[in-house]
């Protein structure tokens, strides 16, 4: 494969740490962290919580299809949803829809019919929120920075946030119950929501996408 061309961008002039350290990339940062804290709670006990509900195994592997089935489809429509709405606008509706799915897994797991459609929810606060994301990133690390960013992304998002939800989903697991413990995870994309609608301060040209996909 051929080398891909890389072309200028306004911060090829900047470090990588004068990139990270702007308010706009930090907020998001962050944003995104809080957002995989809750989904490392989810991808890690989120099964152990419906067996102890006496869900069986073929339901809950039916729970975590539609799951997926609804994140392929909303990457198969992203083009379309990028080019109506702003990348900001997308990112605090996953974030508010995320809020409520946590909640309702919490409170309604008694619920099948609530199950899935919170488990439908997995198109935003999965699917749209990181091609979204990764969008914005792209806004800021671009040209020779290109890599770098992406891998801070995915270092900060899933790295830091996916541990943090992980050990602390197990924690509280044990101490205060599964109910218990996924509905304070709807507090991570609670705070993601403001840090994201406070600090991400995009551009006209940053939040423009509809050239992209014409």
């Amino acid at each position: 494969m051929p080398e891909a061309k890389i072309a200028p961008h306004a911060h090829d002039e900047f470090s990588i740490w004068q990139v990270v350290k702007q308010p706009n990339v930090i907020a998001l940062l962050v944003g995104c962290a809080l957002m995989v804290t809750a989904h490392g709670v989810l991808y890690n006990f989120y099964s152990i919580y419906l067996s102890a509900h006496g869900y069986s195994n073929s339901m809950i592997g039916l729970l975590w299809a539609v799951g997926v089935i609804c994140e392929i489809c909303i990457f198969m429509i992203m083009p379309k949803i990028m080019a109506r709405y702003s990348l900001k606008t997308i990112l605090l509706t996953s974030l508010a829809l995320a809020v409520l799915r946590f909640c309702m897994i919490g409170i309604a797991v008694d619920h099948l019919l609530l199950l899935i459609i919170a488990q439908s929810l997995h198109a935003a606060t999965f699917g749209s929120f990181h091609a979204a994301s990764v969008e914005v990133i792209t806004r800021f690390f671009n040209g020779r920075h290109q890599a770098k960013g992406q891998a801070i992304y995915n270092s900060v998002a899933y790295g830091i946030g996916g541990t943090i939800g992980g050990v602390a989903g197990g924690y509280a697991l044990q101490y205060v119950g599964g109910q218990i413990t996924f509905t304070l995870a709807a507090i991570f994309p609670l705070l993601g929501l403001l840090v994201i609608g406070l600090g991400l301060k995009l551009s006209n040209d940053q939040q423009n996408t509809q050239g992209m996909f014409r």
